[in-house]
This record gives C-alpha cells, sequence and structure tokens, in this order.
C-alpha cells in the first residue's frame, strides 16, 4: 500500500498515529501563533548500558592484561636482581675484592672492618693500610668512612661521587732507605672529587722522640693526574723540645715526587705571634731544608724553652730549618732576630744584675727591659746559641755576647756588661767602679763568664780586689774631687 504523504493527514489521523506510537519519547501537540499545530518532542535520558557493538574488544583487554603481567614480571626481577647486587656487595668475597682494589692502586696491606654497601652509601666501620716496603708512608688508619654512591656506578663497578669522607684518621710517615716507590698507574674503580678527614693525625718520623706530630686537623685530598694536593685546615704542631704552633690553613703538594711546603700558624700562648713554613722537598731524601719566618713570636718558640729562663721576649725573625724528612730529630736551625715592633726583651736570674741593683740603686738592673735587641740563633738537638748578641735599655745597661745551653740544660758563655757613666757615677764601691774599666760606645764595660744551668746561672763577675784600687784611694783629694765625691753623696 502506498505510504500517504505526512502533509495530507488529518489531525485526527495524527492524534490516532501519536496513540498508537510506542516510543521512548514523550510527544506533545501545541499550537503556534499563527494558527498551526506541530508536534514537540522531550527526549528521556538513557539509562541502558551501551549497544554490544560500543564494548572493547576482547583481544584489547588480553593485551592490557599482558602489559600488566609483563610488568609485574619485570618488577619481580629487578627487585630479586637488586636483593642479589647488594648480597653480593655486602658479600665476603666482594670485600676481599675491594681490599685487593685498594691494595693494588696504594701499595699497601688493607684490611676493611664493617664493610656495608647500599645502592647509595658504603660504609666501613675502620679501614686499616699496612705499608712493608720501607717507604715514606708506614700506617695509615680510618674511621668511620662512608662516601655516596652513584647508582649508575654502583650497578656497572665503577664508584663515584662528591666526596669520600672518614670522621677520624691517623697517618704515620718513616724514613725510606730509597726513592719513591713507582708503578705504572692503573685504571682506578673509584673517581671522588675529594677525600676528605673530619679529625686527621700525622707522626713524621720513626720514633716518639724524634717525631714531628699534626694532630686534630681536618684534612681534604685532591687526586689529580698531574699533582695530588693535601690541604689542612687547624691542627696542632707538635714536636719535642719545640714550643706547640696552632696551625690555620696549610697545604702540601705533591708533584713530581717534590712535596711543596706551605704551613701557616700561630703561637699555642695567646695566638698574636704567626709562624710561616715555606719550602719545596724530596720525601724521600735524607736531607730536606725549609724557610722559617716568624712575627710577633714568643723567642722560647724559636730559641727553645731553656735559655728563655733568662731572656725573654717576642722576635721577628727569618730561618732555615735543615733535617732528615724521616727523623725530626736532625732539626738544624739557623735564624737572625729581633726584637718585635712595640714589644722589649727581658734578662733576669743572672747574679751580676743582683749585685749592680745594690750598688747603683736602679731596682731596673735587676730585671732590664731591652727596647733593642738582636742577634743569631743556632739550634740543633745538641743545644742552642745565641751568638752576636746585642741588648740595650736605653741610659741604663747594654749587654752583648753570646751564651749557649745544651741539651742537659748546662749554660756556658761570655758576656760584656755596659753601664753608662751616668749609672757609674752613682757607686759607692770603688771595687766594683774599677770593675767596669772599659769605656766604649758611652758605656763603662766589664767582661764576665757565664756558668751552672738555665735554671741556675752563674757569672763570674766580681768586684776588683781591694788592693787594686788602694793607689787611687790613698791618693790625696784635690778640691774638685772633694766636691765631687760630696755631690755623690748628698745625691745618692
Amino acid at each position: 500500500m502506498p505510504q500517504q504523504n505526512p502533509e495530507n493527514y488529518s489531525v485526527e489521523e495524527m492524534m490516532q498515529r501519536l496513540k498508537g506510537r510506542q516510543s521512548s519519547e514523550t510527544e506533545e501537540i501545541v499550537t503556534r501563533a499563527d494558527g498551526t499545530r506541530m508536534i514537540k518532542k522531550r527526549h528521556r535520558k538513557r539509562r541502558s548500558s551501551q549497544p554490544e557493538s560500543r564494548k572493547a574488544p576482547r583481544s584489547s583487554q588480553s593485551i592490557r592484561v599482558l602489559k600488566l603481567a609483563l610488568s609485574l614480571a619485570v618488577a619481580v626481577l629487578l627487585l630479586l636482581g637488586g636483593f642479589g647486587v647488594l648480597a653480593y656487595h655486602n658479600s665476603r668475597s666482594f670485600v676481599a675484592k675491594t681490599e685487593a682494589n685498594i691494595g693494588s692502586l696504594t701499595g699497601a696491606a688493607v684490611k676493611l672492618d664493617g664493610f656495608g654497601v647500599s645502592p647509595l652509601r658504603a660504609h666501613a666501620g675502620a679501614v686499616n693500610l699496612t705499608w712493608q716496603d720501607a717507604g715514606v708512608m708506614r700506617e695509615a688508619r680510618f674511621g668511620n668512612v662512608s662516601a655516596k654512591v652513584n647508582l649508575l656506578g654502583f650497578l656497572g663497578g665503577r664508584w663515584s661521587g662528591e666526596e669520600l669522607l672518614a670522621a677520624e684518621g691517623v697517618l704515620r710517615f718513616g724514613p725510606s732507605p730509597g726513592g719513591l716507590a713507582t708503578s705504572a698507574p692503573q685504571p682506578s674503580p673509584y673517581h671522588f672529587m675529594r677525600y676528605r678527614c673530619s679529625k686527621l693525625t700525622a707522626h713524621l718520623g720513626a720514633h716518639p722522640a724524634g717525631r714531628l706530630t699534626i694532630a686534630g686537623a681536618e684534612a681534604t685530598l685532591y687526586l689529580r693526574n698531574d699533582a695530588n694536593h693535601l690541604r689542612l685546615n687547624g691542627g696542632l704542631l707538635t714536636a719535642p723540645g719545640w714550643d706547640p704552633v696552632t696551625l690555620g690553613r696549610s697545604s702540601f703538594l705533591l708533584k713530581n715526587d717534590e712535596l711543596d711546603v706551605s704551613l701557616h700558624g700561630r703561637d699555642s700562648a695567646d695566638g698574636t705571634g704567626e709562624m710561616n713554613i715555606t719550602g719545596k722537598l724530596n720525601p724521600a731524601s735524607s736531607s730536606a731544608a725549609l724557610n722559617v719566618q716568624v712575627v710577633g713570636f714568643p723567642f722560647s718558640g724559636v730559641a727553645g724553652r731553656d735559655l728563655a729562663q733568662i731572656i725573654d721576649g717576642r722576635v721577628d725573625s727569618v730561618a732555615m730549618v735543615t733535617f732528615d724528612p724521616g727523623d725530626f730529630s736532625s732539626v738544624e736551625l739557623a735564624a737572625s732576630f729581633e726584637a718585635a715592633s712595640q714589644e722589649v726583651f727581658t734578662m733576669t736570674s743572672l747574679p751580676i744584675l743582683a749585685q749592680l741593683e745594690r750598688e747603683f740603686g736602679e731596682s731596673a738592673l735587676a730585671r732590664p727591659a731591652f727596647q733593642s735587641a738582636q742577634g743569631r740563633i743556632s739550634r740543633n738537638a745538641a743545644g742552642t746559641r745565641l751568638s752576636a748578641l746585642r741588648l740595650e735599655q736605653r741610659n741604663l745597661i747594654a749587654i752583648t755576647g753570646d751564651m749557649a745551653v745544651d741539651a742537659a740544660g748546662k749554660l756556658t758563655g761570655s758576656l760584656e756588661v755596659g753601664i753608662p757613666e751616668r749609672i757609674a757615677a752613682l757607686g759607692s764601691s770603688p771595687e766594683i767602679i774599677a770593675a767596669f774599666s772599659t769605656r766604649r760606645d758611652g758605656f763603662r764595660w766589664v767582661s764576665i763568664t757565664l756558668g751552672g744551668t738555665a735554671k741556675a746561672p752563674t757569672d763570674s763577675f766580681k768586684p776588683l780586689p781591694a788592693a787594686a784600687s788602694a793607689p787611687r784611694a790613698a791618693a790625696p783629694e784635690n778640691p774638685d774631687e772633694m766636691l765631687e765625691r760630696q755631690f755623690k753623696e748628698l745625691t745618692r
């Protein structure tokens, strides 16, 4: 039956069609403003599931399940592999391999205690190295050693990072019978920017009696292809028979078997005196020389404590020290010195000074404070000697000559003691005045010989016997001499 044209529907036919329609839509007949009618449809939201044709194909779901399974398998394998790598790196065989690697690089017998590794850090409770070839290095011990390790390097066997840190360490150096041991360079599995020790102690010398020690320094070692650079910050420099020196920033640069030394420190008394030790040496050589410069440094720190019991002050000095690097007891110092700016030298204990105080009534003579002081110092293990010594306190006293003290403290030497004419005029003893018979440089001088010990010095000063001055005493006084004597008595 041919379909009827929708435009020819009557209203009744349209109503019948609407009543019979089964639809999910709600229809409503509305009348327009121009009188025509239309059907208005209201759609309901679809609540049912998507048509079967829109669901994902079963093959796509299988791929997703497969990918998930593979991911889990890879994760499990990585986890098991990671545990395996960690187990290997914490095994005794790996510790032995690490000891062998370090020993091959350093030439030492190596012992690691409390060694453990994680993917990001390696740690050892103690690292001990011992050299058996009687070279310069004898022993090294480090405690609480740790390093952050690059993950890729950890897996690849090439450890690298910013620094390897030890909480404390002890190094011991000794004399070397030959040159430095040389070996062909070999690749290292360890590549750190720096090797640092928070508290390092280094002993230079085989025997404690002749050992130079740097204690409590923060040390940082930089290994380079052309040189190895050790930097120190702080620490205390000590040696038998020498005053301690508090170190500041110091460095040792080893290049082509030559060690460039630069030590900077201050005196341990109050820190105002400065000391700088510089120079180059071969650690394997049997002799070395370094330059020493001090400014405002205690005299005892340069000349030793024995002579400082007699003469003391602060000095400016330029010196040279020569020694065997393996035995610091061999050190010899040759220095020239002068009193530091705005400082004075004092002298005590010599018996002649007490006699001059009693004779001339000048209390300052018992402990002179010399504004001018200069001389030369020679010092070694056998003792210390002062030569070309000249001390002067203006208008009061001057002392020249030399003195020495040996390792046992025995004092020797000869001095000339001078008093100005002003002081000589105050004397009342003709015997003492007669002893100062030599006139020079505005002073009257007497020569004395030193003896005893640095703690209890003696000298040969004795007034001339009365017979030596008798002719002068027996001679009749002329009027001028009588007036001079009376003036002295009145003004004394």
